[in-house]
């Protein structure tokens, strides 16, 4: 006769307690790394942002185009709305030098406070022109 070989109920229920402790501890752990995530392609912005900035900038000194209200031509780009020799905060300046994330989705361009954001849950990268010709742009980042 064969001996049925199995689980007792009070094995089962042991397990199933063992793997409840383990996704309790665990969870939270994995729960915050999509906010984790967010944070870091958001710090990747800003230094994509910075540095197409930074290029662009010192393309318009060259070319000696850093007045109030001027643009700057590229071969790969096209024309780069320019302010006091920076990307202007728009979809037709700072929008045309960045690559934007998927995801990520242009927010508030606003030309009351010269800002141009973009944002993916709970973060949001602002890039703000230069108000002046001896101040420069500059791009900040918040995630709640």
């Amino acid at each position: 006769m064969k001996k049925n070989q199995g689980f007792t109920l009070i094995e089962l229920i042991v397990v199933i307690v063992v793997l409840g402790i383990l996704a309790v501890t665990a969870a939270p752990k994995f729960i915050g790394v999509q906010d984790e995530a967010n944070g870091a392609v958001a710090d990747g912005i800003v230094g994509s942002i910075t540095s197409a900035m930074s290029m662009t900038h010192g393309k318009a000194l060259v070319s000696g185009n850093t007045a109030e209200d001027d643009s700057v031509s590229d071969s790969n780009l096209g024309t780069i709305e320019m302010v006091f020799g920076y990307p202007e905060a728009s979809n037709a300046g700072v929008g045309v030098v960045i690559d934007i994330p998927q995801g990520w989705t242009p927010g508030n361009t606003s030309a009351a406070t010269n800002t141009y954001t973009l944002e993916k849950d709970g973060c949001t990268v602002t890039y703000t022109e230069a108000s002046d010709s001896s101040t420069p742009a500059t791009v900040s980042r918040s995630c709640s």
